[in-house]
């Protein structure tokens, strides 16, 4: 089962694409993630969320963009058909209702102003009080590698995360880098 979803943008191609990942499993002691553009799967021991998911979309950037820059060296006149992208339509369908009906954007621009201190200092997450911590519960620290994969992933345009589960939330970061 898949708890949150990512989708960017890979500025270099102008693709949007998709990843699913799991909450932490116990018995494998890894996180998961698939890509609905082309079935890629990859699973991420690291033990924090955060981490976790920096490795998964990271993973997914270099493996979707080496097939692409492949293919398209091979058959320059051609475009890439991914023929593993996920296409049960209930799954899919579950999943654009989550993308959709998540709580408002001004949620995020709350929280980020609350959390930005903790943010711009790398590492830093970590060393949020207990407070501030209960304060995001229902937002889970997964939103806090967003500012770094848009900052450490060049291909990433902007990126949006937001639960699968019910009453999620939904954030969204831009890269400040000019592409």
């Amino acid at each position: 089962m898949y708890h949150y979803a990512f989708e960017f943008k890979l500025a270099s191609i102008c693709k949007i694409i998709n990843v699913v990942t799991s909450d932490f499993n116990d018995n494998t002691n890894d996180f998961s993630g698939l890509c609905l553009e082309n079935g890629f799967k990859v699973i991420s021991i690291k033990k924090t969320m955060d981490e976790a998911f920096f490795e998964i979309v990271q993973s997914v950037v270099d493996g979707y963009l080496s097939v692409y820059e492949l293919y398209k060296k091979e058959h320059p006149e051609k475009e890439l058909v991914q023929l593993l992208k996920v296409k049960d339509k209930d799954f899919l369908n579950k999943f654009e209702e989550c993308k959709k009906s998540k709580k408002s954007i001004d949620l995020n621009k709350m929280l980020n102003k609350k959390i930005k201190p903790y943010l711009e200092r790398r590492g830093a997450v970590r060393e949020i009080p207990q407070k501030t911590q209960i304060d995001f519960i229902n937002s889970p620290i997964a939103l806090f590698s967003l500012p770094r994969i848009c900052s450490e992933i060049p291909n990433v345009e902007w990126i949006t995360f937001f639960t699968i589960i019910k009453g999620g939330y939904r954030f969204e970061q831009c890269s400040s880098r000019k592409i």
